[in-house]
């Protein structure tokens, strides 16, 4: 069984006497992508370039991997439009897990990375 997670975090069950191959994709460039800034939760959708990638991975996908059996995805909707232009190409459905979401930042999401308050935490871990 061939599976596409289109997150940063999952959890896996294998059986031992079926291969199973899990292939992670992270999504598509988003604006906030561009402008670096922490996306955490905050729903932010596809830019033009991200929609490219995710069609130019759809593509490589179906030819590498014509087995895939399966498609899960953020319920976000970078994650799950990155998801989806490969579910089309399997016809398959895209299976939402909010559980996939990548690292929530709170009242950091939609901060720049270069934020002094971002820099100084990195720093603090960083003499940890």
């Amino acid at each position: 069984m061939r599976a596409i997670l289109f997150s940063l975090l999952f959890t896996l069950s294998l059986n031992l006497y079926a291969e199973t191959h899990l292939i992670l994709v992270r999504h598509g460039e988003t604006d906030w992508n561009q402008q670096q800034r922490l996306q955490g939760h905050a729903d932010i959708p596809l830019n033009e370039a991200g929609e490219a990638q995710a069609q130019q991975f759809a593509e490589k996908v179906a030819v590498a991997y014509p087995d895939i059996q399966a498609i899960y995805s953020s319920d976000l909707q970078r994650a799950y439009m990155t998801a989806y232009v490969t579910a089309e190409k399997f016809h398959l459905p895209v299976h939402q897990k909010p559980n996939l979401r990548e690292l929530d930042w709170g009242e950091w999401d939609g901060l720049s990375i270069s934020d002094p308050r971002v820099q100084t935490q990195r720093n603090e871990e960083k003499q940890l």
